[in-house]
């Protein structure tokens, strides 16, 4: 039986609570952005990292400061910016109302009926039976 070591039973604590939090829902990753982008941003390099190469020391903490680094940078985003300033810049006042009254008609007229096809048709036209076809 392999003993497993301290970094790499961090590792696997950490994608099972990040497993865990997937399954729960999507509510928490609504309202949790900065966690939820460090999750991520965390597991997708402790993947690439264990696949590249077997020092799972290494592969731990750079995979842990990646995460935390993202998870603060995103929750501080988040707590500068205003999440919902695109609702409230459509949810401004209402347009005024157009007075159609004031608007011209655009309104295409119908055109005069094209005229009938000429009975001589063009000289060298294949229904004519005329010109050098045959």
């Amino acid at each position: 039986m392999r003993r497993i070591d301290r970094t790499e039973g961090h590792a696997r604590a950490a994608l099972a609570i990040a497993g865990l939090l997937a399954l729960t829902s999507c509510k928490f990753a609504v309202q949790h952005p900065g966690v939820t982008t460090g999750i991520v941003a965390g597991t997708m390099s402790m993947g690439t990292c264990e696949l590249a190469s077997s020092e799972h020391a290494k592969c731990a903490a750079l995979s842990g400061g990646i995460g935390l680094g993202l998870a603060l940078i995103a929750g501080l985003v988040y707590l500068v910016a205003d999440p919902h300033a695109d609702e409230a810049a459509a949810a401004g006042p209402p347009p005024p109302p157009v007075d159609w009254s004031k608007i011209p008609d655009t309104t295409p007229t119908p055109e005069a009926p094209a005229p009938p096809p000429a009975d001589n048709p063009m000289p060298g036209d294949p229904g004519s039976g005329s010109g050098s076809g045959s």
